[in-house]
């Protein structure tokens, strides 16, 4: 069974490659202007450009699923309740207060 299963990724893999392929071209021929980046200074161009834009814009961006973002000081802002009666929840929303104070915008 394992031949079916590889068959199985080996067509998943090809499918998935073609859709990329697919989508900017698909959006290009429902009127949409592309714009292909592949740095980060593409990307902020191309984000500049979108703005000026008259039209709807797609901006592709390739990207390796498997490649993961290693390890960085941050957190998610998930915010805590804003009204409780229980104190460990109240600490908690004063320090998510605080923390939100010291947010960094990177674009």
């Amino acid at each position: 069974m394992a031949g079916v299963g590889t068959a199985r990724s080996i067509i998943g893999a090809e499918a998935a490659r073609t859709q990329r392929l697919r989508q900017p071209a698909n959006a290009a021929s429902l009127g949409a202007h592309v714009i292909d980046t592949t740095t980060r200074d593409d990307l902020q161009k191309a984000l500049e450009e979108a703005r000026r834009a008259e039209r709807t814009t797609v901006i592709v961006i390739e990207v390796d699923k498997e490649v993961r973002v290693p390890g960085y000081e941050s957190w998610w802002d998930v915010p805590v309740a804003e009204v409780s009666e229980i104190e460990s929840v109240k600490r908690a929303r004063e320090g998510y207060d605080e923390a939100v104070k010291r947010e960094r915008n990177f674009f």
